[in-house]
């Protein structure tokens, strides 16, 4: 989910941006400036920085997937001066669809989990409530 969570809010808020006249540019800036220990914004930050330099970004890069290589190839259509808003609207429902796909994952996990503590905590105390009873009448017999 971390892996999604940060694409996602940046195309919302580059489409919202792209949408009010703001700049590529400036929407990128105040999204690094807003997150920057975020991992996907050291990978915007280079992508930013390989643009100004008039290079392209390595699609061996370590913090690249699908989606965001798709991300930057758009990016790179809008700075040629293709419009990218239906394919930004278009991109944000897929990884909406991705984020929803990745929190029924983890909810189907989550009962397995809470399982853990009511075994090693929980099941020891009901045994003891109803076994003890009945090691005490075996004790009390066994000793008279």
């Amino acid at each position: 989910m971390d892996n999604l969570a940060a694409p996602y809010v940046f195309v919302v808020e580059l489409r919202q941006g792209l949408q009010a006249g703001r700049t590529l540019t400036a929407t990128v800036r105040s999204f690094i400036t807003a997150r920057p220990q975020d991992s996907f914004c050291v990978l915007l930050c280079e992508w930013h920085m390989a643009q100004q330099q008039g290079k392209k970004i390595s699609r061996n890069h370590k913090l690249l997937n699908v989606y965001r290589s798709s991300l930057l190839d758009l990016m790179d259509m809008s700075l040629q001066g293709i419009g990218i808003i239906e394919a930004l609207q278009a991109l944000e429902k897929e990884f909406e669809r991705l984020c929803l796909y990745d929190l029924d994952r983890h909810n189907d996990k989550l009962p397995f989990k809470l399982m853990i503590p009511l075994l090693l905590l929980q099941f020891p105390a009901v045994l003891l409530l109803i076994l003890g009873p009945l090691i005490k009448q075996f004790l009390l017999e066994v000793g008279t």
